[in-house]
């Protein structure tokens, strides 16, 4: 079989758009040709549109963007931070994988570690999650946060590092017609319930804006759950760094949920379905229903919002919660995993803050994050598919489904 070189290929196709001198139309039309090119991965895309003007052209119109993302296909990144993955200290191992969790491609990025000043701790960005295209990295030990995003496949990339900043989230601005981040800052003398400065970050005219205050941060492990394309959710962040006494009250369970709508920009709170947990004032003793609370996040199932709730201590049972936007009610789901997981590890807090996790429901599959494993589950045959150890013992790693897209933040 003889090999074709894919750049000299689309080359020939683009010269199928030529339009010929008396007929006036083009020797194919241009729908088939974007949708040919649609169907090419996202990195060969992207070095068509560096080899050819014309196609460049044709590659970042809204229309193919679009076509492309619905066309593309998703792999599982997983970052690993044990020594012995490698090459030094300053190196951060990302390996994607397949659905057989097989290691289909590996990198070592240097720039996610990032240097602070001497008054801060000096250590590495960890994966945070995907959106459109973008991974998205973050400081989790504390404040202030460094933010991180990056396309594997344009190399665009852009670093957020402020004492006074902490970024929650990346999303795509209906109104504007651009990317934003999402950020907020505390306000330490703000009246009692009100601490939460947020802006908005246009990521295109490189413009900040007020967008409000809330009286609570969002969490700072995962990233916000976009519903529609319009409503951004996150769990609250409950952590003592924010509610210590001199500032506020824990907030009570109902309102462990915050929102964010992109085309008003209004904030509002909502509470969480299934079991309803106390809260503690600041100063108090943490129970059992505190560290459960902690446990709890967000995903999206169906188009749906999901709560995730591992209910029982050892991790196996897992209860959704999905939000209907409709009728504005929560129905409940219960999920056993199997087999049985004995995590034979303490986790490695600076890495996540969650034992077990949900990284992803999709067509009736759920992916799992058991401590240095992967695991999964189909939701139909309650078959489960599971990874070895990832990594060492006694690092943690993050996970998070990645779909390979040429975005750029500038167009």
């Amino acid at each position: 079989m003889t090999w074709i070189n894919p750049i000299s290929w689309a080359s020939k196709l683009l010269r199928l758009l030529h339009i010929k001198s008396k007929t006036r139309h083009a020797d194919l039309p241009r729908d088939i040709i974007l949708d040919i090119l649609s169907r090419l991965p996202a990195e060969l895309i992207f070095k068509c549109q560096c080899e050819s003007r014309p196609l460049q052209v044709l590659t970042t119109t809204p229309f193919f963007t679009h076509m492309q993302h619905q066309r593309s296909t998703s792999v599982i990144v997983v970052q690993l931070h044990s020594s012995e993955e490698s090459p030094g200290s300053e190196f951060t191992k990302l390996c994607y994988m397949n659905k057989e969790f097989e290691r289909i491609e590996e990198k070592f990025v240097r720039s996610l570690y990032t240097v602070r000043s001497s008054s801060y701790i000096t250590g590495p960005r960890f994966l945070l999650g995907s959106y459109d295209g973008f991974l998205m990295f973050s400081d989790f030990r504390g404040f202030p946060r460094s933010f991180y995003m990056w396309n594997p496949i344009t190399g665009e990339q852009l670093t957020m590092e402020d004492e006074n900043i902490h970024v929650c989230g990346l999303y795509f601005n209906p109104v504007r017609k651009s990317h934003e981040l999402l950020y907020y800052t505390i306000n330490d003398r703000a009246p009692f319930g009100q601490i939460c400065n947020f802006g908005a970050y246009n990521l295109r005219t490189k413009i900040r804006r007020a967008v409000g205050r809330f009286s609570y941060p969002p969490t700072r492990h995962r990233p916000p759950v976009i519903i529609k394309g319009t409503l951004l959710y996150w769990m609250i962040d409950r952590s003592d760094i924010l509610f210590s006494v001199n500032r506020v009250s824990r907030p009570p369970f109902s309102d462990s949920i915050i929102s964010f709508n992109t085309e008003t920009e209004e904030f509002s709170t909502l509470e969480p379905g299934g079991p309803k947990y106390s809260t503690t004032e600041p100063g108090g003793q943490y129970n059992e229903e505190m560290l459960r609370i902690d446990q709890l996040h967000l995903s999206e199932m169906d188009g749906e919002l999901c709560l995730c709730d591992f209910v029982s201590l050892n991790y196996h049972q897992l209860l959704l919660s999905i939000y209907n936007q409709a009728t504005q009610c929560w129905s409940t789901r219960t999920i056993v995993i199997r087999p049985d997981y004995s995590l034979p590890f303490v986790p490695d807090w600076q890495t996540t803050t969650f034992i077990v996790e949900v990284v992803q429901i999709k067509d009736n599959e759920l992916l799992l994050r058991q401590g240095n494993r992967l695991v999964l589950y189909d939701m139909i045959s309650h078959s489960c598919k599971i990874s070895g150890i990832i990594g060492s013992m006694d690092k943690g790693i993050r996970a998070a489904v990645h779909a390979h897209r040429i975005t750029s933040f500038h167009l």
